[in-house]
């Protein structure tokens, strides 16, 4: 117990003395960590960026980074357009956001010039969140709806049931994930 003493009081008096030798170095931020980007898989990456276009012009009427909307896309479907589940509160989720037809339906319409994209408006419309552009318009835009200054908590919503007032700490994991995954696709389109 002494020794640890010792041992401390020692490495006080050394820290003591180099801030009264550097003060400029004490005022360094320290480094920040780097995180290893995630290995994406190309064909998940090919199949993703078959939608470049689409994705584009959604991007740029909604205001979201590309590459954020091609991680979800990835997180959620892997790139596979026919993608469905069933979500926690029960609703399924369609096509390449997974999209539920209860989040679709609260969206606003797209714009006349997204003419391709259907109207989502009631339950008989929900199996057209199954085509591509639909599924990405009205999944952006409802990323677009719970941002509230802070992408990980848009997405930590986006990922939790549409009932849950609290968001878990899964929610806010895979978003995380997701905001690595947008990074690296960055260079990969």
């Amino acid at each position: 117990m002494n020794t640890l003493i010792i041992l401390a009081f020692i490495g006080f008096l050394l820290l003591r003395k180099t801030s009264q030798a550097s003060p400029p170095l004490l005022n360094k931020p320290a480094p920040a960590p780097t995180i290893p980007l995630p290995l994406l898989d190309e064909s998940t990456v090919f199949r993703i960026n078959r939608y470049t276009g689409f994705i584009n012009d959604v991007v740029n009427q909604l205001g979201i980074d590309p590459n954020l909307l091609r991680a979800l896309i990835y997180v959620k479907s892997g790139g596979d357009e026919r993608a469905q589940y069933i979500s926690p509160d029960g609703e399924y989720g369609y096509g390449l956001t997974q999209i539920t037809c209860g989040r679709a339906r609260m969206m606003p319409q797209p714009a006349a010039s997204t003419s391709i994209v259907d109207k989502i408006v009631n339950s008989a419309d929900c199996p057209k969140l199954i085509k591509p552009e639909n599924s990405i318009w009205y999944g952006a835009a409802y990323l677009r709806a719970v941002y509230q200054g802070d992408w990980v908590d848009a997405l930590a919503r986006y990922n939790s049931p549409s009932n849950m007032v609290i968001l878990n700490a899964d929610a806010f994991e895979r978003a995380r994930e997701t905001l690595l995954i947008a990074e690296a696709f960055r260079g990969k389109v």
